[in-house]
């Protein structure tokens, strides 16, 4: 019984539950039985004694891609866990969106389609990180799960994250690459957190939630415009750790 060593913390569907798999199979790794412990966003109440018994093992982790976006997440952690290294997965935040939305309408939540689903997103959202800072108890439904291109603004939360953490103890990888050549992801993992490298056999993906059309290639393009100044600032806030797409943006 313990604290973790490291923290996944996003971003959701950006391959968490994949690499939470692959980590289970390092044999200096101990992740938590439960992917998702939730608990310094929903489950915090639910106090320390509690989140203890989730570990086991020198070097323990979990994962919960809703931190990342969490706005009390980050000082909770901070006040819990200072020590814990972050690791951070970003996917292009289009796809990222995308992928989310499909996620939701197989969840039965999300009764709109994603063109009135963005347009509707900061109605959806208005009011609702108040509600939560005021009562940590709150729960916001739209918050999680109506959050299509907000969670796409990686800068703004890496940014919030790292006024309670120094940046040393931040990794930053992209999906595309994690997908690419995951041994080469888990040897620089291995690295972050201090433990030898080890070569798995296999590298099955998990929760790659199935098939859907893929997004029409104009309203793409425009949203993509639209992250172009957040990417952009991202570089400036991670520097040489900056995924792809973000680099792209500047030259697209």
């Amino acid at each position: 019984m313990g604290l973790p060593a490291f923290l996944i913390i996003g971003a959701q569907k950006s391959g968490t539950t994949s690499l939470y798999g692959w980590l289970r199979h390092h044999p200096n790794i101990t992740m938590s039985q439960t992917k998702e412990l939730h608990f310094f966003d929903r489950n915090f109440h639910r106090g320390l004694n509690w989140y203890q018994q989730q570990f086991a093992g020198t070097c323990a982790g979990e994962a919960t891609p809703y931190y990342l976006f969490h706005p009390l997440a980050a000082k909770r952690a901070a006040s819990v866990v200072p020590g814990a290294k972050l690791i951070v997965l970003l996917r292009e935040p289009v796809s990222r969106a995308w992928s989310h939305y499909h996620h939701v309408r197989r969840q039965g939540n999300e009764p709109l389609s994603f063109l009135d689903a963005i347009e509707l997103e900061q109605l959806r959202l208005r009011g609702e990180v108040q509600k939560m800072e005021e009562d940590p108890r709150y729960f916001s439904l739209n918050h999680q799960k109506f959050s299509y291109l907000s969670r796409g603004l990686y800068a703004d939360q890496l940014a919030h994250w790292l006024q309670f953490f120094p940046r040393d103890q931040l990794l930053v990888l992209e999906t595309s690459a994690l997908h690419r050549d995951p041994q080469k992801s888990l040897d620089r993992i291995a690295q972050f957190l201090g433990v030898p490298s080890v070569s798995l056999p296999s590298f099955p993906r998990y929760n790659t939630g199935g098939k859907y059309p893929p997004l029409d290639p104009e309203l793409a393009k425009r949203l993509r415009a639209m992250f172009v100044p957040h990417n952009e600032r991202l570089q400036q806030i991670i520097g040489d750790q900056t995924p792809s797409f973000a680099l792209r943006a500047s030259t697209d």
